[in-house]
């Protein structure tokens, strides 16, 4: 099976360029969305495990199992999704080529399971990423994408260092046994970055507000999971040093909810939901593939609402409502993140929450957050029609929104006493919240940061090795 996906994805870089007329690219770009959603449906719901060995000595290997086919659907769906809106724009023929390349990198970076092959898919993920968010040529989607470009190629450069130095420990760039205390520092603080923890990721509200919905989609539904995927491979082979990822997933959830519940810029609102999230994923290796699958499609599904939206001033929404049918999909999608019993946000919690011991508490708090922070689209209700654009992808996403893919959850009375006291806790203090200050998303600010956290991650590590 992995050497038919294997084929299956380089097939999809030469489409990518042999389209040479922008209708054809518009064409092939559904095309294939349809082909690669059905193949991710096929592989996992059939459970389908393998694994394929390139060249032993140089560790290049692909592995086919829950984890991956988990981020394989998740790929899937909200790249179809994206895709959907991609075509109605009057873009540049190299777009189009950009987002096959991109679910190619994805779909091979899922698979991998080795330190260099890692290596390679996230960084050519991300700098696919970078030429996407600034396809429509302006200058501040530019500053906003370098910033990320230069702030994940440093942090790749250390990962690069730790698996340098475990090739010369051990002769080999296989996920096996367990890594040194200095080759896990190494490791855990490059890809933390890429997976979008608060304190390493602060470029990622800036990237958001800037960009096009279906770029922002596609960076918070599928190219920071890169990052995710990574971390959740290398879990086994971390070790106990993987407890300070469980510690930095936890700051993150906390961290990241305080500063959504106080913004009012809707994107941004996401982007720091987006950091948020992340913990979730984190601090269950478990299930943190479950909780990608299921945040790519309902944060996916937010992001791409934007396109909708008059404004992204949540104020002047409040004040003058959304209409229906628009609401109904808000609604959908801001009640399964915040975990509504029923949905595949409220079951991917229950599956994380089920896991989760001294860390519950923590957890429980940032789901309130969640709550409170969502809790305003619930009421932008107004009984009027407006008409939806991207009809296509909103019912992709309500479907998976509802199938019971990941279950219905096994405690639903507790999601929803979780949302009650969310819902509750925003009325009281809604009026007491404004946007925090945005000083740790200059590139300076956000270096220095990196920088200090990373030496806290060693202090840490060589504390407790």
């Amino acid at each position: 099976m992995l050497r038919f996906y294997l084929l299956y994805n380089f097939a999809l870089f030469g489409a990518s360029v042999i389209f040479f007329s922008k209708s054809l690219l518009k064409i092939a770009t559904l095309s294939i969305g349809f082909v690669n959603l059905a193949l991710a449906n096929y592989l996992y719901f059939g459970k389908f495990t393998d694994s394929l060995t390139l060249r032993y000595s140089f560790g290049v290997k692909l592995v086919l199992d829950s984890i991956s086919t988990n981020f394989l659907l998740m790929n899937a769906v909200v790249w179809l999704a994206a895709a959907f809106v991609a075509v109605r724009k009057d873009l540049r023929s190299f777009y189009y080529t950009l987002l096959i390349m991109f679910l190619a990198t994805c779909n091979l970076a899922f698979v991998s399971n080795d330190l260099f092959n890692i290596y390679v898919t996230l960084e050519l993920a991300a700098l696919l990423t970078f030429l996407l968010s600034f396809v429509a040529g302006k200058t501040i989607q530019f500053w906003a994408a370098i910033k990320y470009l230069l702030l994940c190629s440093a942090a790749m450069q250390i990962y690069l260092i730790g698996v340098i130095l475990h090739f010369g420990q051990k002769n080999s760039f296989e996920i096996a046994g367990q890594a040194s205390s200095i080759v896990a520092v190494l490791l855990i603080c490059g890809v933390l970055m890429k997976a979008g923890v608060f304190f390493y990721s602060m470029w990622l509200p800036d990237l958001h507000a800037n960009v096009e919905p279906e770029v922002s989609t596609l960076l918070s539904g599928v190219s920071i999971k890169t990052g995710v995927y990574a971390i959740l491979r290398l879990s086994a082979f971390l070790g106990d040093h993987y407890t300070v990822v469980v510690v930095f997933g936890i700051l993150t959830a906390l961290g990241a909810v305080v500063f959504a519940m106080n913004e009012r810029h809707y994107k941004r609102i996401l982007a720091y939901h987006t950091l948020s999230q992340v913990g979730y994923m984190l601090v269950s290796p478990t299930h943190g593939a479950a909780y990608a699958l299921a945040h790519g499609v309902f944060k996916g599904f937010l992001f791409l609402l934007s396109d909708d939206l008059p404004t992204y001033d949540t104020k002047e929404l409040k004040r003058n409502g959304i209409g229906l049918p628009k609401w109904f999909f808000l609604a959908l999608a801001s009640l399964s993140i915040s975990g509504f019993p029923y949905t595949i946000g409220g079951a991917a919690k229950d599956l994380v929450f089920g896991t989760l011991k001294w860390q519950k508490p923590f957890m429980y708090v940032a789901a309130v957050g969640t709550v409170m922070s969502f809790a305003k689209f619930l009421f932008m209700v107004k009984p009027r029609f407006e008409k939806v654009e991207n009809l296509p992808s909103y019912l992709l996403f309500s479907l998976y929104c509802l199938l019971p893919i990941l279950g219905f959850g096994k405690d639903p009375v507790k999601s929803l006493i979780v949302f009650g006291v969310g819902i509750l806790s925003y009325l009281i203090v809604k009026d007491l919240l404004k946007p925090l200050p945005r000083t740790l998303e200059t590139l300076e600010n956000s270096s220095v940061l990196y920088v200090l956290v990373m030496a806290l991650v060693l202090v840490v590590v060589m504390v407790g090795g």
